[in-house]
Parts: structure tokens; sequence; C-alpha cells
């Protein structure tokens, strides 16, 4: 009687062990998918890559889910959606949006948006670079050079030449100790750039960082990173407002919520008020 009652009591432990509802369904592994309408003049690529080599990410492929079906879905853009990328595969997409953006005809609601989330990393140099999935093989700058993305040079100026409407590149990438050759001790994080003035008849261009020189991006257990979550928050409540304003307005969250460890920046050159969705013609808006 006594190891019938052991069996039963072990059994109960081992059901409350058991989840009570089916596992969530696992999450996008490696695609690469066109959302939204084709006809749009406002195009975007958005990139989320979590499954590295060295030092996977739990957040970015979420990240990116959510980005691109906002901007789908709410925003009227024609997106590109790209998941888990290697070198070849991210440098490939990379081009055949600078293709797109640049065969839009020039219309005053063109924009074009990146967005990235993923392992960040910052040169001896100072130079900021965008990390694929096969990071394993990056071991110093030189590698980073070859077989990652520098921001100013592959992604800011190539938009800026392509597209005479509003650009905007958002990096939730400046996550700690990103490749194997780097170290805790070592540069961290992104650091700032700004883009060059542009001239009137150009829109001008938007750069979002999710964290300042120095700082560390959270990629946590929930679904989004602290970033872009409040990112997608005020995305949505402020889609008829000027971008700036966005950016501005999802300083002070992460701010609170990261308890002062991660402090958004954005830098701006544009031209004229440019909102996600459509402005509102309400004078008393402040758009800053």
């Amino acid at each position: 009687m006594k190891q019938i009652l052991t069996w039963f009591v072990i059994a109960l432990l081992i059901g409350a062990c058991k989840p009570s509802e089916p596992p969530p369904e696992p999450p996008p592994s490696k695609s690469i998918v066109t959302l939204g309408n084709p006809t749009s003049p406002k195009k975007a690529l958005v990139i989320g890559n979590s499954q590295y080599k060295h030092k996977p990410l739990e957040n970015p492929q979420n990240d990116a889910t959510d980005m691109a079906n906002l901007l789908a879905e709410e925003m009227d853009f024609h997106v590109i959606r790209a998941l888990n990328l290697e070198s070849r595969e991210m440098k490939k997409v990379i081009s055949d949006f600078h293709k797109l953006v640049a065969n839009t005809p020039d219309v005053e609601e063109k924009v074009g948006l990146f967005y990235f989330s993923g392992h960040g990393a910052r040169s001896n140099r100072n130079k900021n670079y965008l990390l694929p999935i096969d990071n394993g093989t990056i071991r110093s700058d030189y590698d980073l050079r070859k077989k990652a993305f520098q921001v100013n040079g592959e992604i800011v100026k190539p938009l800026e030449a392509d597209n005479n409407g509003a650009n905007i590149i958002i990096a939730d990438a400046c996550r700690d100790n990103p490749y194997e050759g780097s170290t805790r001790t070592g540069n961290r994080g992104l650091i700032p750039i700004s883009p060059p003035s542009s001239p009137p008849q150009k829109g001008g261009t938007v750069i979002a960082f999710a964290a300042s020189e120095g700082e560390v991006a959270d990629d946590g257990p929930q679904r989004n990173g602290l970033y872009t979550k409040h990112l997608l928050a005020k995305m949505k409540e402020l889609k008829n407002d000027s971008i700036e304003r966005v950016f501005k307005q999802v300083v002070e969250p992460v701010v609170e919520e990261s308890k002062g460890s991660q402090n958004p920046e954005y830098r701006s050159s544009l031209t004229k008020k440019y909102c996600l969705r459509a402005c509102l013609k309400n004078p008393k808006i402040n758009h800053l």
C-alpha cells in the first residue's frame, strides 16, 4: 500500500509539471516574404536575426515579424520581411531593397524604411555594423568589414542616393559580445551617427538607435525587445503624427523600464514633417 501511495504522489508531481495549455508554436525560422501593398511608394525592409551561431537572441525574429505586420497592415507599406539571414542572403536582400527604392517613382509620399533587430557591433574605428547569423566566423575588425554590414556605408548612404523622399533607419542592435572575437570590455553598443544635411529637394533621413553609446539594448524573456516593444506602441498611437515625435516619445518609457540603463537616440535631417500613415491637418499639433 505504501508503495502504491508513493507511485501515486510521483504521478501527481509529474502531472503538475505538464503545461496546462499546448506549447506555443515555434517562432518563424529563415524566410523572406513580401507583405502589404506592392504599388505603395512607401517601401520597407525589415530584418530580424535571432538564430546566431554565436550568442543567439530571443527577440529579433518576433520584433521583425511584428514590425513588418504593423507597417503592412496599418501604415500602407510594401514590406520585405527577412528572418535569420546569413551574410550572402543579407547582402542580396539589402541590394534588392536599394533597387526597389531606386525604381519607385519619386512622389511626395515616397519613403524608404530600413529596420534591423539583431546583433550590432562597433569596430575599433567607431564604425557601426549589423551582423548576419553566421557570426561564428567573425573574430576581428577585418572580419566585420568583410562579413557584416556597415550602417552608414551600406545602408544610409545608398538610401540617400536612391531616394529623394524620406529615409528612416532603425537599429535595435546594441547587444553585448556580438561575436566570438569581441569582449565585454571592448566597445559596447553602436555609436550614434548623424545623417548629412539634405537639400530642400530631398526628403532627408532620420536614424534611430535603441541605445546610446556604451549601452546595451535589452533582449529579454518578453516577446519583443524593450525598445521595439515601446516603438511599436508609439507607432500605433502616433501614426498620424511626425516620425520624429514617435522617436522622441519612445525615449521616456524605455529609460523608465530599464531604470536608466538604456537611452534610445535618434538624429534627423528630414526637411519636412513626415508621418507613418498620414499627417493630420491640424496646426495646433506640435510635430516634435
